[in-house]
């Protein structure tokens, strides 16, 4: 895994480097995951083509996510907008006004479940994962808000299908946690300022946070109900095993490999 150094988003990495319990490596500059576009530099959109090969994006947010934050457009990269939840969903989905409420915090276990076993959530990862799947040459990325929650359950399926283990699966998850958000430090102000309440404020700041129980609860939500991770691929995500073994096999090299 490697830190992929943009000024205008710093929450972006690349999963290549990251070692299969076969004992190969994810091919580098192939499957990168970060969170919104909307600050990109010209300098940013050259680092992502020229060094990472980027030539397909994927926006997980909502509709009125992106049109309050648009992403900056990279010249001759091919975007594709396939939310993971439709409507603005508290403590996923980031619109400014709706973390600024006083209604109370959301239940992230719960929302995390609701990503993996949701119907409508069901058939928006398989949209996202046919397009990951088919991915010939240059570099697929797929984004949320933050790069945490939706982003973030993107990645922990993608390398489960790489047959990556647990342990490493949560260590790219709580990444997170050490890029600077501009839009938690911005919405923790927005809350002290309206309502003063450092609780809350506090609150809101552990929603912007990465936190294992979170990515526990999806993961005990697909094992209780399809048994194993490569069952809930295979049956809810409808990526047959004999393709899950070949994506694998294409998109590893023995460990040492640059490429």
């Amino acid at each position: 895994m490697e830190n992929i150094k943009l000024i205008g988003q710093q929450n972006a990495r690349d999963l290549g480097g990251i070692q299969t319990l076969e004992g190969k490596t994810i091919r580098k500059h192939v499957f990168l995951r970060s969170g919104a576009l909307n600050h990109l530099t010209l300098g940013d959109m050259v680092t992502l083509t020229k060094t990472y090969d980027v030539n397909t994006v994927i926006d997980l947010r909502t509709h009125l996510e992106t049109a309050e934050r648009p992403d900056r457009i990279i010249p001759n990269v091919h975007y594709e907008h396939i939310p993971v939840f439709s409507t603005s969903t508290k403590g996923i989905s980031h619109e400014f006004n709706d973390l600024l409420d006083h209604g109370r915090m959301p239940d992230m276990e719960q929302l995390y479940k609701a990503m993996v076993l949701q119907p409508e959530c069901i058939q928006q990862l398989k949209k996202i994962f046919r397009i990951i799947l088919k991915h010939e040459d240059g570099a697929v990325l797929w984004h949320c808000s933050e790069g945490k929650d939706r982003a973030g359950i993107v990645s922990a399926l993608f390398l489960s299908l790489m047959d990556v283990d647990r342990q490493t699966i949560y260590r790219d998850y709580l990444w997170t946690n050490k890029a600077p958000s501009r839009s938690m430090d911005r919405t923790v102000r927005a809350v002290l300022l309206r309502t003063g309440d450092h609780e809350k404020a506090h609150a809101v700041k552990e929603i912007f946070s990465a936190k294992i129980r979170y990515m526990d609860a999806a993961f005990e939500a697909i094992e209780q109900n399809y048994g194993t991770v490569t069952n809930y691929l295979t049956e809810a995500l409808e990526i047959p095993s004999a393709e899950q073994q070949a994506f694998r096999s294409q998109w590893t090299v023995k460990k040492g490999s640059d490429r």
